[in-house]
C-alpha cells in the first residue's frame, strides 16, 4: 500500500513455506537471517499463529487484518537512487529516509457498504486515505481517489476531514543529487529520462497497491465487488494468487511464512511477489502482510540511459523499503511477541 520506488521480486516461487527469520537493522537496510536458535520456529506452530483464531471468537477476531477504529502503525520509509555508467563502477547512493504512519480514524458510508478509513500521514501532515472493506473471502479496498478525504460517521459523531494536498513526488530530492553528480548535460538528460521511465512504473505500482490516486475500475469474482480492488484473498497460503485489478493487469502470489524480527518484535506474517507485465525484467516487488497488519514493504526499478543514438550509456536503479517499527492495535488482536 504504500509509496514509489520499490524493491525485489524472487526469481520464482519458493517450493515451500519459508520459514526465515530476518533481522532488520535500521531504516531501509537490507534484511539478514537470524541464527535459527534465535529465530527460527516450527513450520505448524508459525502457519496457526498466522491464521490466528480463523475458527472462534469474534467476528472481528476471525478475520486476517486487523482493522478496528483506533489502530496505529508506524514505518520506516527508505528510498536509494544511484546510476552504473556503460563499463563502469556504480555511482555514489543519493536517498532519503523519513517516516510514514497509518491510522484508521472513521468509518465511512460509500455506494452502500461500510469502509474502514485508513490515514497514511507523511513528514509535515501529508495525508492520504485509503477505505477498506473485509470478509471471510478476503481484504478489499474501494477503488477511488486516496487523495479525497472521507465523510465518516463513526460512533462518536459525524467527522469530516480536510485534504492537505499531496508532496511532491518521493525521489526528487535523491534525483538533484544524482544530476548534480552529472557534469555533461547530454548525460544527465539520457539518466533523467530514464529516470522518468522508472517513475512511471512505480506509479503504476503504487495505484495496484492504493497508494496513489487511481481511476476507479470494476472488478469481480469471490467477495470483491464492483468499484473495489482485492487487497488480499483468503485463505492465504503458499501458492495462493489473485487479481489486484485487471487493467493494467496486477497480480499478488504468496510464496510463504516467514517470521520476521521486527523493532515490535518477532512477527510472523506471509511474503507477497507483485508481479505484472507492466514491470521490467529486472524490476521486483514484495509486500508482507500479518495478522498485526501491513508489515514491510522492498522495491527494486531499473531504467535504461540512452544516448541520442539509443546506445546505452548507463542504468539508473531505484530502490525503497518500507519497514513497520510501532504498532499499537485494540480488540486484544495479535501485535508481537
Amino acid at each position: 500500500m504504500r509509496t514509489p520506488d520499490l524493491s525485489p521480486r524472487a526469481s520464482g516461487l519458493l517450493t515451500g513455506v519459508a520459514l526465515l527469520a530476518l533481522a532488520l537493522s535500521g531504516c531501509g537496510k537490507a534484511a539478514t537471517p537470524v541464527a535459527p536458535a534465535a529465530g527460527r520456529v516450527p513450520e505448524s506452530a508459525l502457519r496457526a499463529e498466522i491464521a490466528g483464531g480463523l475458527a472462534q471468537g469474534s467476528q472481528s477476531a476471525n478475520l486476517f487484518y486487523p482493522l478496528e477504529l483506533g489502530n496505529h502503525w508506524g514505518y520506516d520509509h527508505a528510498l536509494g537512487l544511484y546510476f552504473i555508467p556503460e563499463g563502469g563502477p556504480p555511482g555514489p547512493v543519493f536517498g532519503l529516509n523519513d517516516r510514514r504512519d497509518l491510522d484508521i480514524v472513521c468509518i465511512e458510508q460509500l455506494a452502500g457498504r461500510s469502509y474502514f478509513i485508513e490515514r497514511e500521514s507523511f513528514p509535515g501532515g501529508v495525508f492520504t486515505w485509503m477505505r477498506y472493506r473485509q470478509d471471510g473471502a478476503g481484504l478489499y479496498e474501494a477503488d477511488v481517489d486516496i487523495t479525497l478525504p472521507p465523510n465518516c460517521d463513526a460512533q462518536t459523531g459525524r467527522q469530516t476531514f480536510d485534504a492537505e494536498g499531496v508532496s511532491a513526488r518521493p525521489g526528487e530530492a535523491a534525483w538533484a543529487g544524482v544530476a548534480a553528480s552529472l557534469a555533461d548535460p547530454a548525460k544527465r538528460a539520457a539518466y533523467r529520462a530514464a529516470w522518468e521511465r522508472i517513475q512511471a512504473r512505480a506509479s503504476e505500482v503504487r495505484r495496484a497497491l492504493g497508494t496513489e490516486p487511481g481511476i476507479p475500475q470494476a472488478a469481480g469474482g469471490g467477495g470483491v465487488e464492483s468499484g473495489e480492488i482485492t487487497r488480499l484473498e483468503y485463505p492465504l497460503h503458499p501458492g495462493a494468487n489473485w487479481v489486484i485489478r485487471a487493467d493494467p493487469r496486477f497480480e499478488s502470489i504468496v510464496e510463504g511464512a516467514e517470521a520476521l524480527d521486527l523493532a515490535v518484535g518477532h512477527v510472523p506474517g506471509w511474503r507477497i511477489r507483485i508481479e505484472s507485465v507492466f514491470l521490467g525484467p529486472d524490476d521486483r516487488v514484495h509486500v508482507w502482510y500479518g495478522r498485526s497488519g501491513f508489515l514491510k514493504l522492498e522495491a527494486h526499478f531499473e531504467g535504461v540511459a540512452t544516448d541520442a543514438n539509443g546506445d546505452p550509456i548507463g542504468r539508473v536503479i531505484s530502490d525503497e523499503s518500507e519497514v513497520l517499527t510501532e504498532v499499537a492495535l485494540g480488540g486484544g488482536r495479535f501485535a508481537a511477541r
